[in-house]
């Protein structure tokens, strides 16, 4: 179970830093910010993710991005795309009672997380078999469409069998919530509402301090990270503690490493040399804009060698047409 939990960690942050990691509009503009999104960032915090959710584009706008999803012919080509997947999900279902439902629910809930604002975030685990334990929180602002979000959820909780497990009800920070029920070691997950915020919240001190926190300020690492890298309209931002989440999951690993040799793998995969990884993506003056930066110790090792470091240069683009619409450039080395 470590084993495998040490090789998926690495497998999955390795596709986030080579990846990219950032969203990127899909034919509309980022929404306003929403502070709650940013105030339930923890202090300390393990990991974190932020999406403004998206909007009508403006044909009006100065940003190019921004009247490229304007244009009728780009909202037509967005909604066939939207529709043609809509009714590949249904065609999937299956013609169960439990598949036509979830495949008639589940995209009305893709959809909303696709417009509406939503954060996610890592506070602590626990990764040791006899002490498994987690503090974590999912929140999505689901504004006027709460009502078609609570419809959908109610919808899937019935497809709960009648002698399966049963949902509980507790109140805790002045909310209802309903509690699954979790086997031990497993950390509690609750969720529930605070007025349009859909919550999931996991482990037992979570709901009181996300409550608490939800009115306040970000934190000020979240802040330093956007000064960091500015953006006029940010879309998305994600945030991993590489040093926290090591800190954490060594001692699990190394008491199974006589067997599977895991924490040499991950020194060979570089991660030892990363302090953190941030990103983030949105429109800026005339476009939209995305940036990944992976913080180390100065150290180039393991996967890290192949990662473009040399900026570009005006020369670099000459062989990209002027009339291009889509272009990528990266500067690497072919012998390394």
């Amino acid at each position: 179970m470590v084993a495998t939990s040490a090789i998926g960690m690495a497998t999955w942050l390795w596709m986030l830093v080579l990846g990219g990691a950032a969203s990127v509009p899909i034919g509309g503009a980022p929404l306003p910010p929403d502070p709650a999104m940013s105030a339930i960032a923890p202090p300390e915090c393990l990991w974190y993710m932020s999406y403004s959710g998206q909007g009508t584009a403006d044909p009006a706008s100065a940003n190019e991005t921004d009247k490229l999803f304007a244009e009728p012919e780009v909202q037509r080509f967005a909604d066939e795309v939207q529709t043609q997947v809509m009714r590949a999900v249904r065609r999937a279902g299956g013609p169960g009672r439990e598949q036509r439902v979830a495949a008639e629910q589940l995209p009305k809930l893709v959809k909303v997380l696709v417009s509406r604002p939503f954060a996610a975030y890592l506070e602590d685990f626990k990764p040791m078999e006899d002490t498994r334990s987690a503090e974590a929180a999912f929140v999505l602002n689901a504004g006027d469409q709460k009502q078609e979000v609570q419809d959908a959820i109610e919808e899937l909780l019935k497809l709960i069998p009648e002698n399966g497990p049963k949902l509980s009800t507790e109140t805790a920070a002045g909310i209802e919530w309903r509690k699954a029920p979790t086997p031990p070691p497993a950390p509690t997950v609750r969720f529930g509402w605070k007025d349009n915020y859909f919550i999931i919240a996991v482990g037992d001190k979570t709901p009181e301090k996300l409550v608490e926190r939800l009115g306040g300020s970000a934190p000020e690492w979240l802040t330093g990270l956007r000064k960091e890298h500015p953006i006029e309209r940010e879309l998305s931002l994600a945030y991993i503690n590489v040093d926290g989440i090591l800190e954490r999951v060594k001692p699990a690993i190394e008491a199974k490493d006589t067997e599977h040799k895991i924490w040499p793998t991950i020194e060979k995969l570089g991660l030892t040399s990363v302090h953190a990884v941030h990103a983030i993506s949105g429109f800026d003056a005339t476009g939209c804009a995305s940036s990944l930066h992976v913080v180390t110790d100065g150290k180039r090792s393991g996967l890290l060698e192949f990662l473009p470091y040399k900026p570009l240069e005006a020369a670099n683009l000459r062989p990209i047409p002027k009339d291009a619409l889509i272009a990528f450039a990266a500067n690497c080395n072919a012998g390394e």
